[in-house]
């Protein structure tokens, strides 16, 4: 068989680097190293560190059984609690961790402000006021649940984490709307390690009434607050 001179062919056995020329133009190439994947741009890679811190977020809030049955009411019945945590956060996330906005139960259009206090290593003061205009409890319904989420933020060294979470819950029998609750609840031992790795700290929490049997109808959210931890 004749050759072609004017024809030139470089195959190195795989179909991503298949050169083919003709009287010395290309025809034909299909390098690997030619290929240009096209970069990310700082949004689309914003958005995936947003996604990751929301997932972050929200399965610490999944930990806590009654946020589960909560959320699995909202904003979509029947959809998966997570999902609905998920949906409701995804744009109130900052790239690179949690933010004030980020919430824990869903809206109900009631709010109260944030019940902490203060905050230090042994222990984080309470103070709920009457919610006789937010909330009517029937009998069965007096059982409270106080939740908490904490994020610490601004590590004190580089090296660490950019955030931490960590979440705990308090019970008050025989909740009444009528009165003021003062508590001093004492910071569990897993928080109490990290305080002081971190300068400061947001506080998400919300109060949750369920029925004998654990059916959640009711709750009252707040908004989240920041504490300064490490002064001087």
């Amino acid at each position: 068989a004749k050759t072609n001179k004017n024809l030139n062919i470089r195959f190195e056995g795989r179909l991503d680097n298949l050169v083919i020329r003709y009287k010395g133009k290309l025809l034909y190439s299909y390098k690997k190293d030619q290929k240009r994947e096209k970069e990310k741009t700082e949004k689309q890679v914003a958005a995936q560190s947003r996604i990751a811190v929301t997932n972050d977020f929200c399965s610490e809030l999944n930990k806590i059984e009654f946020l589960k049955l909560l959320w699995g009411k909202w904003p979509k019945r029947g959809r998966i609690g997570y999902r609905n945590m998920i949906a409701a956060n995804m744009r109130l996330s900052f790239p690179d961790r949690p933010s004030k906005l980020n919430i824990i139960a869903p809206y109900t259009g009631k709010s109260l402000n944030n019940i902490c206090e203060s905050l230090n290593k042994e222990e984080f003061e309470i103070k709920i006021p009457t919610v006789t205009k937010k909330v009517i409890l029937s009998e069965e319904e007096r059982l409270a649940t106080i939740i908490f989420v904490f994020c610490l933020i601004d590590p004190v060294r580089k090296k660490q984490q950019p955030y931490k979470l960590f979440s705990q819950t308090a019970k008050i029998n025989e909740y009444c709307t009528s009165e003021e609750y003062n508590y001093k609840i004492a910071v569990e031992p897993k928080l109490k390690t990290e305080l002081d790795n971190y300068k400061t700290c947001i506080i998400y929490n919300s109060i949750i009434f369920a029925k004998p049997g654990g059916m959640v109808h009711k709750w009252i959210d707040t908004n989240a607050k920041e504490f300064k931890l490490n002064k001087g």
